[in-house]
């Protein structure tokens, strides 16, 4: 499941390539992708010219919660999106493509434990789903580190942050 705006900063186009390489080794997975943005009308020709098969576009969605529950692995990089991952228990993998990205990412507490922090490198993409399908360890973490860090304690922090 992919979380985000279709857009070239969420690494939408490089999780779709990755998706060539994953479908073919997990031919029974979907790849669900709920999000809209300036990069949709591109990435699904791009997947009807390459003939990738089990995704399905699903635009933006008011129940983002329902795919999340059903998802196995989640893509996103924002940090509520994160959060709600985490929140069930979800296995995730995040890309960046540049410094300040790779940062914000591994700014998180333990992020190596708790998730997949990759480059934009589609090998390294797939690997990291390859290893997020079968893996317990980093879900009960990140279930554990979403209990002590709710949106209310986000929201408490910013305004911490601003009003100092």
């Amino acid at each position: 499941l992919f979380v985000g705006r279709l857009a070239p900063d969420t690494g939408i186009s490089d999780y779709i390539k990755a998706w060539e390489i994953i479908s073919n080794k997990y031919p029974n997975l979907h790849f669900i992708v709920c999000g809209d943005g300036v990069l949709k009308a591109d990435i699904e020709k791009y997947v009807k010219n390459n003939n990738i098969s089990n995704i399905a576009f699903e635009g933006f969605v008011s129940d983002v919660e329902s795919y999340i529950k059903d998802a196995k692995v989640i893509f996103t990089a924002g940090y509520l999106g994160i959060l709600e991952a985490f929140s069930y228990k979800k296995s995730l993998i995040a890309t960046y493509d540049n410094e300040l990205k790779k940062d914000y990412l591994q700014m998180i507490p333990n992020y190596d434990e708790m998730m997949w922090v990759v480059d934009n490198e589609i090998e390294n993409i797939a690997k990291a789903v390859d290893e997020a399908i079968n893996d317990e360890t980093k879900k009960e973490k990140a279930y554990n580190y979403s209990l002590h860090n709710s949106w209310e304690k986000v929201k408490e922090d910013y305004y911490r942050l601003w009003n100092k």
